[in-house]
């Protein structure tokens, strides 16, 4: 921080007070960080009148204004600021108020790819065909946001430079600087390979030329895509089972986006509970993003919902002696608060399961009442309903999830209700 940032600052420069702000942020400074950031968006500064515009939408420093949030976005989008093209994108396909614009989207993520956005830039890089014809576009794209420090942007360019077979020095690189940031799958493929973890090289990001024309033309959301087939695995209660519903690389991309904010679940009261110890990470506002909600809209199309009718999906997490015990999905109304639940919004009817990895023993979604385990593949799903013909919760749809024998078990969760869930629930 130098006296000329400050005195430029003080003096009502915006893009010295939203330096300034990183600066604090960076150090940790919190207090400090967003005091700055409010005093650059009151000089104009269009990436501080997005943060702001995110705090309304998630009521961070007052309450919850999802129309005022979306207005500030909408507005600093409108001014050419990158990533709120990439956060109203999410927001034009989310479940605020209005239909959702898949177009309007997909054209704002590629403004906002074309104008820098890490996240924004690896989102349509996997949303091209991963055919040989692509493969250069879809590195360029990977390795732009992966030079902008994008961590789940570097494990990607990685990945692609391994399996090109050709630059393994580099891909090693940027699979390092993946795995330093915590970086989940990064850290297994490394560990697969019995690479080191330290640094190996500095990573060279070419910065080749992208035809962003063409590549809105290209892409694709996940859910336009047609479903695999739906194989019915039980009758009473009703169980199905679709192959491959996710890409290998959707699942990769799920687990590096919500395992940061993967905690233990707790209850109403705010307390643990005893029977759930794995943990969780719903994919609300902060942490959904265009190509999650298309995944969101894609096990929706599974269960023959409406996604009004969902409830955010999550990530689910487990590790040796972390289970999610034996429960019903649905709500019992003679149950301790199921009535009120019942009541306000309406009872979760169906519910589906994304297993996304591999390579670990045990970790079964178990039915006890009925017998039956499954363990699917990565990117298979499983499906059921929890209420029988009349509508009641069906016991025999009681399961577990199990704790995985070894290694660790990554799993995406979607839940449906019987009516339309509150806006903003994203």
């Amino acid at each position: 921080m130098t006296a000329d940032l400050m005195v430029r600052a003080k003096a009502g420069d915006g893009a010295a007070r939203l330096e300034l702000a990183r600066a604090a942020s960076r150090a940790g400074k919190r207090a400090e960080a967003e005091h700055w950031i409010l005093e650059a968006a009151a000089a104009g500064e269009q990436a501080a009148l997005f943060q702001t515009g995110v705090w309304k939408l998630v009521g961070y420093r007052g309450a919850k204004d999802l129309t005022g949030g979306a207005q500030i976005v909408r507005g600093a989008a409108e001014a050419g600021e990158p990533a709120a093209k990439a956060m109203l994108a999410t927001l034009m396909v989310s479940s605020l108020p209005g239909p959702r614009d898949w177009d309007g989207a997909k054209r704002l993520l590629v403004e906002a790819a074309a104008a820098h956005d890490p996240r924004a830039l690896l989102q349509v890089a996997l949303m091209l065909p991963n055919e040989r014809k692509w493969q250069d576009v879809r590195l360029a794209l990977a390795d732009r946001a992966a030079g902008k420090g994008y961590y789940t942007a570097l494990y990607f360019a990685g990945r692609m430079l391994l399996d090109s077979g050709t630059h393994d020095a580099q891909a090693l690189a940027r699979l390092n600087l993946a795995a330093r940031n915590n970086e989940p799958n990064a850290l297994k493929l490394l560990r697969s390979r019995r690479a080191p973890t330290a640094e190996v090289s500095s990573p060279v990001f070419e910065l080749t030329h992208i035809s962003f024309p063409r590549v809105a033309e290209t892409i694709r959301w996940p859910h336009e895509r047609a479903l695999p087939r739906v194989v019915a695995r039980h009758g009473a209660p009703r169980i199905a089972s679709l192959n491959r519903l996710f890409t290998a690389e959707e699942c990769d991309y799920l687990i590096s986006r919500g395992a940061p904010h993967l905690r233990r679940f707790l209850n109403a009261q705010g307390q643990p509970v005893d029977t759930r110890t794995n943990t969780t990470a719903p994919f609300g506002l902060v942490e959904t993003d265009a190509l999650i909600q298309s995944l969101d809209e894609l096990a929706c199309r599974a269960l023959g919902e409406p996604s009004a009718n969902g409830e955010p999906p999550s990530l689910l997490h487990y590790v040796p002696g972390q289970q999610f015990g034996a429960h019903c999905d649905g709500f019992d109304p003679a149950a301790p608060g199921g009535r009120s639940e019942l009541d306000a919004r309406g009872q979760r009817i169906k519910t589906l399961l994304v297993y996304l990895n591999e390579g670990y023993e045990g970790g079964e979604t178990f039915f006890p009442r009925i017998g039956w385990r499954f363990k699917g593949k990565r990117g298979d799903a499983v499906m059921w309903h929890n209420v029988d013909v009349d509508g009641a919760v069906d016991p025999r749809t009681l399961h577990e999830g199990a704790s995985p024998r070894s290694f660790e078990k990554f799993v995406f969760s979607k839940w449906m209700r019987d009516r339309p869930q509150p806006a903003g629930d994203i």
